[in-house]
């Protein structure tokens, strides 16, 4: 092979129009010279262009958002094109045609179209056509979606009942753990987000006293309630059109808190209609659904996990009185809750998320001195 001949192998495997322009005519100069194998290496590398590589981010880089028009944090991976925001999006970070990445399931996704947008005097693009080169489908999809990660319940609210007329010295203890957030909706490579899990109900440390009579006509559950319920897990997000798996999963749910309450020998408590006397209950929230998948790799979210009861120690000498069917002079229970159910498959590669199992119940402890008495 002539000196010139090894110019036109490398010329060709340049991108610019320049370089292409100057191989070809170098190549009909010296076609004579060359084998015909030689002839082909040079044809498909001046016929294919290089591509850049995806822009590659790690946590704490800045990126342009074109929803919010704002640069913004890059606060997590997502995947293997996509990244986390700090103003809570998700953003593609292939944005050129012909960027090609693998997914989470396996497959090979490309970039066929992009349309763009001026925005602040840049042209930016805002919406992408992904083929899934694997399967032959094409999805399109903004390159920022919104993906705030959801919530857990945090801190407790006390339990309000309207107390109707002709009750008097109605007690209400304790409260319910917040509830977790639901996820976020996901498509085609943003996952869809799991839900927050549910906030803890709240520890019940108390002595009712004094001489007072309670008195529990209607609308209440009981004369004296004593509650610390979980909260409930978060919805798992649902999955449209996804190439990064399907519905996220349900929150789990929130534990009962603990209960140890004394109730001295001056209270009493008399009831009618079939309301308790005295109630204490620590019941643990349910876990969230998960969420459903909708022409996706993943199918259904699983359903959130299930809680406990808390332990319930009830310290009573009160008198009590009740009247009427399912009137119970002293109830005290520790219940686990239910776990979430799992979410549905609509076209998708999977099934339907799995649900949870329910929870177990804690101790109760009942010691009464005073008197009970129902009819």
């Amino acid at each position: 092979m002539s000196h010139e001949s090894v110019k036109v192998i490398q010329a060709a495997a340049g991108t610019s129009r320049t370089v292409r322009r100057v191989a070809a005519a170098l190549l009909l100069n010296n076609a004579a010279l060359m084998a015909p194998a030689v002839l082909a290496v040079i044809a498909t590398a001046a016929a294919t262009p290089a591509r850049a590589a995806i822009p590659v981010y790690n946590v704490g880089d800045s990126i342009f958002n074109p929803v919010t028009a704002q640069v913004e944090t890059v606060t997590g991976i997502l995947g293997p094109a996509s990244v986390s925001t700090s103003g809570g999006f998700a953003i593609l970070t292939a944005q050129t045609v012909n960027d090609q990445f693998v997914g989470i399931d396996g497959a090979t996704y490309r970039v066929t179209a992009v349309t763009t947008q001026t925005i602040n005097s840049v042209v930016r693009v805002v919406s992408v056509t992904l083929l899934n080169v694997s399967a032959g489908t094409s999805a399109s999809q903004g390159v920022a979606l919104n993906f705030t990660p959801a919530t857990s319940g945090t801190g407790s609210t006390p339990i309000n009942i309207m107390v109707p007329d002709g009750n008097s010295n109605i007690v209400f203890l304790g409260g319910r753990g917040g509830n977790g957030g639901n996820g976020s909706d996901g498509a085609v490579v943003v996952p869809a987000g799991n839900g927050g899990a549910g906030g803890v109900g709240p520890t019940v440390i108390d002595t009712i006293s004094g001489t007072v009579t309670t008195e529990a006509i209607s609308g209440v559950p009981a004369g004296i309630n004593i509650f610390s319920i979980g909260g409930n897990g978060g919805r798992g997000g649902d999955s449209y059109a996804n190439l990064a798996g399907g519905g996220g999963s349900g929150g789990a749910a929130g534990n009962g808190g603990p209960i140890n309450v004394t109730i001295t020998s001056g209270r009493t408590v008399t009831t009618s209609n079939g309301i308790i006397g005295i109630f204490a209950q620590s019941v643990a929230g349910t876990g969230g659904s998960g969420g459903s998948g909708f022409v996706t790799t993943g199918g259904g979210g699983g359903g959130g996990s299930a809680a406990a009861g808390g332990s319930v120690v009830l310290n009573s000498a009160a008198t009590v009185n009740t009247t009427g069917d399912g009137g119970h002079g002293i109830l005290a229970q520790s219940m686990g809750g239910g776990g979430g159910s799992g979410g549905s498959s609509y076209v998708s590669v999977t099934g339907a998320g799995g649900g949870s199992f329910g929870g177990d119940g804690g101790t109760v402890t009942v010691t009464h001195s005073g008197r009970v008495q129902t009819s």
